[in-house]
């Protein structure tokens, strides 16, 4: 019998069908891990809380927590006009919503910057073509939100319905750290 064991190498038929499970275990460990990882390193995720108009907290499958900052877009700050608005919409687009986040880098205060998708559409994208946001002109790179942008103002919706003056938030930053 132990010679029906040992192959012609000396390594056991038992020993590599032993590997070969190992293998597979480890492989569907792997698989599984990444069950929340979509292509482009998108990752699905939930909604624990909004912030404000362009921050939230949000959850992948296995509760690891993201604060996120929407990428390309400003909205307005706390103690600005339409600052509440600008949350409420955020908080309308994503709830009880299939969310995927898409990472695009980290900001210098360590959130997660990136775009999020609610049922497979872009919400950093509908959330300046809804009035609701400004494009960040400094880190965007997508055209799209320039001319949702200016839609939205000619339109004169969302927060260009304002008959007060808007300021723009990294403005009103500027104007509140002096």
């Amino acid at each position: 019998m132990l010679k029906e064991i040992v192959n012609n190498n000396g390594i056991s038929k038992l020993f590599t069908k032993f590997m070969f499970i190992k293998f597979i275990a480890i492989l569907f460990t792997i698989l599984f891990s990444l069950s929340s990882v979509h292509s482009k390193g998108e990752i699905s995720v939930k909604l624990e809380k909004v912030i404000d108009g362009d921050t939230v907290y949000l959850l992948d499958n296995n509760k690891k927590k993201y604060k996120v900052r929407l990428h390309a877009i400003d909205t307005p700050e706390k103690g600005q006009i339409y600052f509440l608005r600008a949350k409420e919409a955020l908080f309308k687009l994503i709830s009880n919503k299939s969310l995927t986040l898409e990472k695009i880098n980290y900001d210098k205060y360590g959130r997660v910057v990136g775009i999020i998708y609610a049922d497979n559409e872009n919400v950093n994208y509908q959330m300046i073509q809804h009035g609701h946001a400004w494009c960040y002109r400094k880190y965007n790179r997508n055209p799209k939100f320039i001319e949702a942008e200016e839609n939205a103002k000619s339109k004169k919706i969302g927060l260009w319905s304002l008959k007060e003056k808007n300021v723009a938030p990294w403005e009103w930053r500027k104007k509140s750290a002096k």
